[in-house]
């Protein structure tokens, strides 16, 4: 998902340059050759206003929404493909706010939270999921026919979604 956000943003970002290019070569050409074929003045430097607005909109898109510092193609490094990987989202942009410093204690309680998930789905797949496909491991199914495996592994699904328990 995050090569995929990256590859579309910037392949927006590379259209989005060509046609500021492209903008301003119809600017420079219109006010190095004024059209003689127009009847209204106005026309010309409506035109040009028009350019000038597209322009500015183009180069807002193609610059930075935080700090304003970074802009398209300045923006298509190894570094900064490595940065946006690190970093915890799945949207791309050119930049992305940041703290003067590293919070220490946000960075211990998510590693905490991360490695207890892990922790916590290690233990329920062995207290629960475990015993519930013992029956359809290899080792416990040679010699059934398919027919005998599906049965099964009917059993075994009822058992992983309501977990027996034992008598005591």
């Amino acid at each position: 998902m995050k090569q995929h956000s990256y590859a579309f943003y910037t392949g927006w970002l590379s259209n989005e340059y060509r046609r500021k290019q492209r903008l301003e070569t119809e600017l420079a050409q219109m006010e190095q050759f004024p059209d003689t074929n127009l009847t209204r003045v106005n026309s010309i430097e409506e035109d040009k206003e028009r350019l000038l607005h597209e322009i500015e909109s183009a180069d807002r898109d193609l610059t930075g929404k935080i700090l304003h510092q970074m802009k398209y193609p300045n923006n298509l490094t190894y570094a900064n493909f490595l940065d946006y990987m690190l970093c915890p989202t799945l949207i791309y942009e050119l930049e992305y706010p940041r703290t003067d410093k590293i919070h220490w204690w946000y960075v211990l309680e998510k590693s905490m939270a991360t490695f207890g998930s892990i922790g916590l789905m290690i233990v329920i797949s062995e207290q629960y999921v475990l015993p519930a496909i013992q029956p359809i491991l290899p080792s416990q199914t040679v010699g059934m026919t398919l027919f005998a495996k599906l049965m099964e592994l009917g059993w075994v699904l009822l058992d992983m979604i309501f977990p027996y328990l034992s008598p005591p």
